[in-house]
């Protein structure tokens, strides 16, 4: 597929064709002002489809919209044009289908979401649109690397164990999550699918959003060249805090299965839910001795959908 490079796609964003198909790069932030104003800088190297228009969206969930003189600022440096919300009312699902209801007003037919602490390649979005025509899906799922700012110990950098999922290129998904996924908006619509206030404040409420699509008939599949890395911090490179993420995964993994279920089927996929907790905490307890006998690699291979914290 032939592409357009970063300089054509502020012009395309200024002067578009009306008729084609316009791309949402939706980031959501809450306070990490140093990880936005690195990300908002590195879109400028982003390439995207030819004979697509490309519109940046960015909403701010702190309380008082504190970052929007920033967003200005890197739309100085940047020429690109940079759409500022603010959402007021905190919460990860809040964020989010503010997000898509931004989109709709941007005219918006596809959404590329991006996690503030995340930068992509530049030819990610190019990556992400070919796989989508490709495998005829409604959902990409790209790759997530991780880039420690710290020094970390060798087992985690050996297990990959802050990376997102792997698959084979193409691989058919049952699920996806917001770090690093790039949709068509028409069919969530469709459907009128949102992020369920439910998990506003635990997570998950991006694998049900995606889950919930797939049960619709959505195809999600894998692009491992539409990668992303991801900036972990010193606070997230410990195994204190990939503990908790484990095992607030395996909740959510059981608040998930519950809400897919219906009804009438709850107390069926009840068993596989508490089966799910019961993974994380296990996968929790036992990382200790293997990470301290070095000997970690192959907790890598979890296939539980990960979340954000």
């Amino acid at each position: 597929m032939q592409y357009c490079f970063n300089t054509d796609a502020r012009l395309a964003s200024s002067v578009p064709d009306e008729n084609a198909p316009i791309i949402i790069v939706a980031i959501p932030t809450l306070d990490r002002p140093e990880f936005l104003w690195n990300l908002l800088l590195d879109l400028k190297r982003l390439d995207h489809p030819c004979g697509t228009v490309v519109r940046f969206l960015v909403v701010d969930n702190s309380p008082n919209g504190d970052w929007e003189a920033l967003v200005t600022e890197a739309e100085r440096n940047t020429g690109l044009s940079l759409n500022y919300r603010h959402e007021p009312e905190r919460g990860l699902a809040h964020v989010r289908n503010r997000c898509l209801d931004e989109a709709e007003r941007l005219a918006g037919d596809y959404m590329f979401f991006l996690d503030d602490d995340q930068t992509p390649v530049p030819d990610a979005l190019v990556a992400n649109f070919r796989a989508m025509r490709l495998h005829n899906a409604q959902v990409v799922f790209g790759a997530v690397r991780a880039r420690y700012l710290t020094a970390v110990p060798r087992w985690m950098r050996r297990s990959r164990v802050h990376d997102g999922p792997a698959h084979d290129e193409g691989e058919l998904l049952d699920y996806a999550d917001t770090s690093n996924v790039f949709f068509d908006l028409f069919f969530s619509r469709k459907f009128g699918t949102r992020f369920d206030l439910g998990f506003n404040f635990t997570g998950g409420e991006d694998t049900l959003f995606f889950r919930t699509i797939n049960a619709s008939g959505g195809r999600i599949v894998y692009c491992a060249d539409a990668l992303v890395y991801e900036n972990i911090s010193a606070p997230r490179a410990t195994l204190r805090w990939l503990i908790k993420r484990w095992r607030c995964t395996g909740n959510n993994c059981a608040r998930i299965d519950l809400a897919m279920s219906g009804s009438t089927r709850r107390a069926a996929h009840l068993f596989g839910g508490l089966a799910r907790i019961a993974a994380g905490f296990t996968l929790a307890v036992l990382a200790v001795p293997a990470a301290l006998a070095g000997h970690f690699e192959h907790f890598a291979e979890s296939r539980i959908p990960q979340v954000d914290l």
